[in-house]
């Protein structure tokens, strides 16, 4: 008999669906069923959408353990599924009666564009959302509603805040949300939670790709091109220095690997050996395309994207303000409340002149007195002293 139940993000690919046979993608939320055995527990894992539901009602979402490190959004997720019915029915898919309540079923052209999905299987969808860099997990009614909601109006990009964690669009009466779950830290091997949400209107989406063109390009590189690498560099190189040769390569093209000397050769190491061809040789080019996506590079220069542009500068050091304190292990709650703080002024549409357009009538949900006293302070010298403060105690770490 199941003697416990556990959530969490997926840390691979490999692990199936109990109930729909398919991979639980990385970093996908997903259900586990704990049986307990004589000398070790039985997991059995589930989408979110697939969990079995507890007979006679719902259940309290925090019965599941790991349920406090989820995301908001996969929080308000999870309580939904909990919420729901017994074994309610799937929802139907068919070319030939698209639902009325779904998403966008009020575009003019939703039957047409939602027929040709419908018609197509679940490896065919998933090969359109994977030539958008898109989540490939999910029952067939959610993954049409994504790909037809990506036709209708381009694909959600990576999380304007963060730049790591892939948006998303919430459902049921946040519809027209568009927010961050977060994303894995490689180098930490933790989850980095991310609070930052939109109008899934104000969102600049990537133009949608056929499945035919393949996987999407390469993200945007901040630094020199990630087009070639100089073999001849290479040559007569033992497997360290070449190795350090390419996380110098890395750098220069803006990719962020860690800051530890030992750590980017582990990881520039790795990507050599994951890129061999058949004959065992080096693969430099590629190397280098797949530490572009486990390190991808800063932001563009021109600064984050915000609601009004004359706020950009003090987003931008309240975020070098808030990555500063998670790499330095500040209190966890501390860094979350800067991040919230940081969301939230990312898409206010007004300039900020100073604290007082934040507090009283103006006052700005997620944004604290802490924050708009070291807002008063960029307004009057262009920095505030927690920030000079931290960046001294991070250069002597």
């Amino acid at each position: 008999m199941p003697s416990g139940l556990k959530v969490e993000y997926a840390a691979s690919g490999r692990a199936a669906c109990r109930k729909c046979k398919n991979k639980i993608d990385k970093d996908a939320v997903r259900i586990g069923v704990v049986t307990q055995r004589d000398d070790f527990d039985l997991v059995a894992w589930y989408h979110l959408d697939c969990a079995p539901k507890k007979r006679g009602g719902g259940r309290d979402p925090e019965e599941f353990e790991g349920y406090e490190k989820l995301a908001r959004p996969d929080r308000e997720a999870l309580e939904r599924v909990c919420s729901a019915s017994p074994t309610p029915k799937r929802p139907k898919v068919s070319a030939d009666e698209p639902p009325k309540d779904a998403l966008n079923a009020d575009h003019p052209e939703f039957e047409e564009i939602y027929g040709k999905y419908a018609k197509l299987s679940i490896p065919e969808l998933k090969e359109h959302l994977a030539a958008n860099g898109l989540p490939k997990s999910g029952t067939k009614a959610h993954l049409v509603e994504t790909c037809v909601d990506g036709e209708l109006h381009g694909a959600l990009p990576l999380c304007p805040l963060c730049g790591k964690g892939q948006l998303r669009r919430l459902d049921g009466a946040d519809k027209g949300t568009a927010a961050c779950p977060g994303y894995w830290d490689e180098e930490a091997g933790t989850r980095r939670m991310c609070a930052f949400k939109m109008p899934v209107d104000k969102v600049e989406r990537r133009r949608w790709r056929d499945a035919s063109e393949g996987p999407p390009p390469e993200p945007a590189q901040a630094g020199a091109s990630l087009d070639k690498v100089d073999a001849s560099d290479f040559a007569g190189l033992g497997p360290r220095e070449k190795a350090d040769k390419l996380a110098g390569a890395a750098r220069a093209a803006g990719l962020q690997l860690p800051e530890d000397e030992a750590k980017a050769r582990v990881a520039a190491g790795t990507a050599l050996n994951a890129t061999k061809t058949e004959d065992g040789d080096d693969d430099l080019d590629a190397a280098l395309k797949e530490l572009a996506r486990k390190y991808p590079p800063a932001q563009a220069s021109g600064g984050l994207k915000c609601g009004h542009p004359d706020n950009a500068k003090i987003c931008e050091l309240l975020k070098e303000y808030g990555d500063l304190m998670e790499k330095a292990g500040k209190d966890v709650f501390a860094v979350r409340g800067a991040k919230t703080a940081l969301a939230a002024l990312m898409v206010l549409e007004r300039p900020i002149k100073s604290a007082k357009d934040l507090t009283g009538k103006s006052k700005v949900a997620g944004v604290g007195k802490g924050t708009a006293d070291k807002i008063q302070e960029i307004v009057d010298t262009g920095t505030f002293e927690k920030l000079e403060e931290l960046r001294e105690e991070m250069k002597n770490m």
